[in-house]
């Protein structure tokens, strides 16, 4: 082959190079488009954020530098006092509904009940 056919060959490859570079360039354009703009997105999303984030940092300092804090301990004794007072009820009822089960049980043994006239009560 001459100097002029490789010079060719050259300038073909190159143009075909070119042809791909370009044809992938304007596949992944809008791809890294789309994905600068997502990271635009969350980058205001974090400044918005940093900016509440320091406004209630300034809030909590305020309001923990007032001398007249309500003290809230009372009020969550009450509600634990509460709570265990709940429970120690429903666990009563609980026992007192299988005693009645197991009354109404062995009423129907005896033939005392008919299973149609009372229903068993649920333990759940």
């Amino acid at each position: 082959s001459t100097w002029g056919e490789g010079s060719r060959m050259t300038e073909h490859a190159e143009d075909k190079d070119g042809g791909i570079a370009r044809s992938l360039q304007a596949l992944m354009f809008p791809l890294v488009e789309k994905c600068d703009a997502s990271i635009n997105d969350v980058l205001q999303g974090q400044d918005v954020l940093n900016k509440q984030i320091d406004d209630l940092t300034r809030e909590l300092t305020e309001f923990l530098q007032e001398p007249s804090i309500p003290t809230l301990q009372p009020h969550i004794d009450k509600l634990v006092h509460v709570k265990r007072r709940v429970n120690a009820l429903s666990t009563q009822l609980k026992t007192v509904q299988q005693r009645v089960d197991r009354m109404r049980a062995i009423a129907q043994k005896r033939g005392l009940l008919s299973d149609s006239n009372q229903p068993t009560v649920s333990t759940q």
